[in-house]
């Protein structure tokens, strides 16, 4: 009866539908399947309640992937071992093994579209041309290589495609009798949007970073707005962007870098603009006078950036600055505060000096540091036991103590460095040597017996009886939460917006 198929079809689709695993049983779901994605979530959870409705439409059209879910607050230990700490996550398994977290949108149609790409082969070879532009249809960014067998740079693109397949579907042409009907020659490599409506073509190097980084850059608008919704997006691209910051009244610059966008792109930097009165907070970090209109190439990943300045303002100019940075011509911009006459046993030193007073220093070995901002009301705690530690080691030639504000300046090379929060000290070997991070109690003996264990050269312990030490509240270094002087709690580099 219709009512009897009703109810097959009800039974048929909640088969279909996510399956509730527990520890036991989810090594034997994930081996089971050579592609599957697990939902992780929490009771009374309402992301997870959405996300669970979309996966559940999802599972109708897709049945040869496992879709399941794991209760991760029920399993907390279990959720943990996947460095999975916030609700909901969906991972990807792959062969059984711990892949990809899914990033995109949490729509059904998003994620249908992620899964269908990922059953794809890394690398399929198509040398139909008919089969080439149906491929090209599949997803939205598709690249093509056309190689003949054993061309230079066949094995890098490859590479290339093992490392982005979560994000684009690639393909390779390896017959010379197709190149043609695409004005393709061997080592052609070409990027398809749209669902192959729109082409362009790979001009540089075969290279696996360069090619990464033209790939990624070539997803991104060709000159759009820079805001919350966008910059994770144009920040995946990991190439610099060219922030042109626009003012109401002030929208000089937009209109000589919009023509040559496109020049711009070919050189590996993503040019955008920025409403400089909706987030005028950050021209303050960018040496950006408020209400000027200005040009600024920011580098996410090496965390530097640089200034146009005063050049003259025509397009020409803007490939010029453009060449310059790519081609480390010019030098990023440092802030620094006012190098300081030095007074007292701990040195002050800023961004100007750090390299030469911590990195490269003439006459010491090592530096103890102590990083700070006027904001973290622990720090100004810890400024009388940090003389006490200079006075302590005035005789100690080989070390030198200072402290450096990371509000009013920049560090130089600061990858280097790994910052949790603040206060954070630090041991510094002169000349590439290593980097102590200190983690104790803010004692004073405590603080010179580790000093004296970690320092290159050997010095004798001073005698610190008579010095004054910290007896205030207990405080652990490396353990503080950074806060204001009103107690309110802030995460690592809140107050850098670079």
């Amino acid at each position: 009866t219709q009512s009897t198929w009703g109810l097959m079809i009800i039974v048929f689709v909640l088969a279909l539908g996510l399956h509730e695993l527990g520890q036991q049983d989810f090594v034997k779901f994930v081996e089971s399947h050579p592609l599957c994605l697990i939902h992780f979530y929490k009771d009374k959870c309402d992301p997870c309640t959405k996300l669970r409705n979309e996966l559940e439409k999802v599972s109708t059209r897709l049945p040869n992937i496992g879709l399941a879910q794991v209760n991760g607050v029920k399993y907390m230990s279990f959720a943990q071992a996947f460095e999975i700490t916030s609700f909901p996550v969906l991972k990807l398994f792959r062969d059984g093994n711990d892949g990809l977290e899914y990033h995109g949108e949490r729509t059904a149609s998003a994620i249908f579209a992620f899964l269908q790409q990922q059953q794809q082969p890394t690398v399929p070879i198509i040398n139909n041309v008919q089969n080439i532009l149906k491929y090209l249809t599949i997803s939205q960014y598709v690249v093509v290589g056309f190689f003949e067998d054993a061309t230079p740079g066949s094995d890098m693109f490859d590479e290339v495609s093992l490392k982005l397949r979560n994000n684009f579907l690639f393909c390779k042409v390896t017959s010379p009798s197709v190149f043609p009907s695409f004005s393709a020659t061997n080592g052609a490599i070409q990027f398809y949007s749209d669902h192959g409506t729109e082409r362009m073509f790979y001009k540089g190097p075969l290279i696996a970073s360069k090619l990464t980084s033209w790939i990624n850059i070539a997803t991104t608008p060709e000159f759009g707005e820079l805001g919350p919704d966008t910059f994770l997006r144009l920040s995946k691209a990991e190439a610099p962007l060219l922030l042109v910051f626009r003012w109401d009244d002030n929208t000089r610059y937009f209109d000589f870098v919009k023509p040559v966008t496109s020049q711009i792109r070919e050189r590996g930097v993503v040019p955008t603009y920025v409403d400089g009165d909706r987030y005028h907070q950050y021209t303050r970090e960018l040496a950006i006078a408020e209400g000027d209109a200005a040009i600024v190439i920011v580098d996410y990943q090496a965390e530097v950036h640089y200034l146009f300045g005063k050049r003259p303002e025509t397009s020409e100019n803007v490939l010029a600055f453009v060449d310059d940075v790519v081609n480390r011509r010019i030098s990023p911009y440092l802030k620094s505060a006012a190098v300081p006459e030095q007074s007292g046993p701990v040195w002050d030193v800023v961004g100007a000096t750090f390299d030469e007073m911590i990195l490269n220093p003439p006459h010491h070995s090592a530096t103890f540091v102590f990083f700070h901002a006027p904001w973290c009301s622990v720090c100004e705690y810890c400024f009388p036991l940090l003389t006490s530690i200079a006075t302590a080691l005035k005789a100690v030639s080989s070390i030198r103590v200072a402290r450096f504000d990371i509000a009013a300046n920049d560090i130089p090379h600061r990858r280097l460095f790994s910052f949790q929060q603040l206060p954070s000290v630090k041991l510094i070997v002169a000349n590439g040597g290593k980097v102590f991070d200190y983690n104790g109690t803010w004692k004073l003996a405590e603080i010179i017996s580790w000093i004296h264990h970690h320092s290159p050269e050997p010095f004798s312990l001073p005698n610190v009886l008579d010095l004054p030490d910290y007896e205030g509240q207990e405080i652990l270094i490396g353990t503080q939460p950074n806060t204001d002087s009103d107690g309110t709690v802030h995460g690592p580099w809140e107050h850098d917006e670079l």
